[in-house]
């Protein structure tokens, strides 16, 4: 299983797929840290985390041995790990090609509908699996301007406002940088 911090290309892999694999690799960690830093700020988000079992695990990633994100609950907040922690319930969202993800996470197309496309498969607990989704959906909203937002998310809210969307959004972002900081 790959790590968070997997970002070299198999030896194996096509030229062509080189870039798609770096590229999709650095955005996995990058939303792992969003998504750290934004468990941290958001009242939504730890709201979701909050009711997550403890130890919960969620894992991104690519088949068969791509990049991956894991990321655990931990004491109330999402922390990026290296492996999957032995025991933990586990809900795993796997793109079934470097391309699906890479199309992913370059914003050409939406995780939703990468899923309807037949590009990704789900194993896990379903609930999990959605609040997941939700913290993931309100990271992307908050942080991403609203026309790059907008491709990324199934369902723009509609009620967001601009004011909450940048001070919020803004807070993740000084959260990251403070995380990147105190834990190198």
């Amino acid at each position: 299983m790959s790590s968070i911090n997997d970002t070299a290309a198999p030896a194996g892999a096509v030229s062509r797929y080189r870039l798609q694999h770096r590229v999709t690799a650095f955005m996995l960690a990058l939303i792992g840290r969003l998504l750290a830093a934004a468990s941290e700020v958001d009242p939504t988000i730890r709201g979701e985390v909050s009711a997550m079992p403890p130890g919960q695990t969620f894992l991104l990633g690519v088949r068969p041995a791509g990049p991956a994100l894991i990321i655990s609950e931990h004491d109330g907040r999402l922390r990026p790990v290296a492996a999957v922690p032995d025991g933990a319930p586990l809900a795993a969202f796997e793109f079934k090609h470097i391309e699906h993800a890479f199309l992913a996470m370059t914003f050409q197309e939406s995780t939703p509908q990468s899923f309807a496309n037949d590009r990704m498969v789900f194993e896990g607990d379903i609930a999990m699996a959605m609040k997941f989704v939700r913290c993931l959906t309100r990271m992307e909203t908050l942080i991403l301007p609203k026309i790059i937002a907008r491709l990324a998310v199934k369902t723009y809210p509609e009620n967001l406002r601009f004011g909450e969307k940048l001070g919020t959004g803004s807070r993740i972002y000084l959260r990251l940088v403070r995380n990147l900081f105190i834990r190198s």
